[in-house]
């Protein structure tokens, strides 16, 4: 049987860079064009913000209402000033918050939104692209970070040595 090796030995030496891709997306909007949609994979800081995204939804909902009654203002004020501030309200099922912090964090130059609301927008506006990209994001985090190859070396110095 061949000698057990710690995985850990080689593990440590070893570079890691984020997974990438291109999601083309034919047809989009109302033209002919295709739009190529740069996305990564997540990494764990990225995941914990994404499975706080829900809670942090709740919570703001919770401090706005609070804020909106001491301040005397109705239900149509709360979302009018939710939907400015966060991009978010009440009524946004967790699963898709969720999925609003996936595609922002996964979303890569030249397509990075700029903030919430643009994320937002686009899944409105799109939304099976929007699902489209967050599953290609959620595929690319599930095969984890990639691991840097190493450069080949030289084969012109090798050969004049």
């Amino acid at each position: 049987m061949p000698e057990q090796v710690n995985f850990f030995k080689n593990f440590k030496r070893q570079k890691f860079q984020d997974r990438t891709d291109v999601v083309s997306l034919k047809k989009f909007g109302d033209t002919a064009d295709t739009l190529d949609w740069h996305i990564r994979g997540l990494n764990a800081v990225d995941l914990e913000r994404v499975d706080t995204a829900e809670q942090e939804n709740s919570s703001v909902n919770k401090l706005m209402e609070i804020a909106l009654k001491a301040a005397g203002n109705d239900e149509k004020s709360k979302s009018e000033l939710m939907d400015k501030m966060f991009g978010l309200s009440d009524d946004v099922p967790g699963s898709l918050v969720r999925k609003y912090v996936i595609f922002e964090l996964g979303s890569i130059a030249p397509n990075k939104p700029a903030n919430r609301q643009d994320v937002i927008k686009f899944a409105s506006a799109y939304p099976i692209e929007f699902r489209n990209i967050v599953n290609n994001i959620s595929s690319l985090t599930g095969l984890g970070a990639m691991a840097k190859k190493k450069p080949l070396p030289d084969t012109e110095s090798l050969e004049t040595t």
